[in-house]
């Protein structure tokens, strides 16, 4: 996988991204893995499902991949979609540091006969600005983040669904690992997420 984030974007405070990958999955998988971070945090949709947020406070150099197994994740067979909304703070916050914006997620499936197959973050990513999120929103505190401000009526309808036409989003932006400070070297440190 790719860091991917709207190349404009990197260096924005208070930043929301929207980001989907579509896919198609031929038969029932015997197994699913999807790990997944962003910097700052991500909401995390399957096919139109809510599955997950995170992560939990982590660092560039050793950043906190969240992984959910099959059970998490409603996979069809036929046409699928990966959707994430992912936020950016650009600030530092106590346990969070001041990071470019950033998106990581690698879906491995593994067929019957053990065949894998992985969707990972790249250029093939669409992305948009989410635009229901206003970027004039006030900073609450120099130790919290800032307030949420949002018109939910700007909220693209049905964009977590693999029925939603992305063709007017962008391409993802690859990030240049220079920009992330070395993450070419990334030693990432895994968390199972609990099902609620």
């Amino acid at each position: 996988p790719k860091w991917i984030w709207m190349a404009a974007e990197i260096y924005s405070e208070d930043f929301y991204l929207r980001a989907r990958r579509t896919f198609t999955v031929d038969a029932k998988p015997a197994a699913v893995r999807l790990r997944v971070t962003a910097f700052s945090d991500y909401v995390l949709y399957v096919n139109g499902r809510y599955v997950g947020c995170g992560p939990a406070p982590s660092t560039l150099e050793s950043p906190l991949l969240d992984v959910y197994a099959e059970a998490d994740l409603p996979l069809v067979r036929g046409k699928n979609v990966i959707a994430v909304l992912a936020h950016n703070l650009h600030v530092g916050l106590p346990r969070k540091p001041r990071l470019p914006g950033g998106l990581w997620l690698e879906l491995v499936i593994t067929g019957r006969r053990g065949r894998k197959e992985t969707i990972a973050t790249d250029r093939r990513w669409r992305i948009a600005p989410a635009e229901d999120f206003s970027r004039r929103a006030p900073r609450l505190y120099w130790t919290a983040g800032f307030a949420e401000i949002r018109d939910t009526r700007r909220e693209p309808k049905n964009w977590t669904s693999a029925a939603f036409s992305d063709k007017r989003w962008a391409e993802a932006d690859e990030v240049p690992p220079e920009t992330l400070d070395g993450a070419a070297a990334l030693r990432p440190r895994e968390r199972a997420v609990q099902r609620l």
